[in-house]
């Protein structure tokens, strides 16, 4: 499902940030392989989530052009309220 759905967004907004927030165990592999941008299990952690919104939504050029040319960009995985 996940491929599908970043296959859809690359294809209506290539430059939207995405950010998986799930309640499904070890899923972050999978993230990282169809390309998302950040991902959180949940419980989620609020202030790391916004965090990670406003430096998505506030990235440099040079940033910007390595999270959507890359390949190797790797999704950031985010904290949740557990430690």
């Amino acid at each position: 499902m996940a491929g599908r759905l970043s296959d859809s967004l690359n294809r209506s907004s290539p430059l939207l940030p995405v950010i998986i927030i799930t309640a499904r165990p070890n899923q972050y592999p999978e993230a990282v392989r169809v390309g998302v941008d950040a991902f959180m299990e949940k419980p989620l952690n609020i202030p790391i989530l916004v965090k990670a919104v406003k430096r998505l939504t506030n990235e440099d050029e040079y940033r910007h052009d390595n999270r959507i040319t890359k390949r190797s960009f790797v999704a950031q995985l985010l904290g949740s309220a557990v430690s």
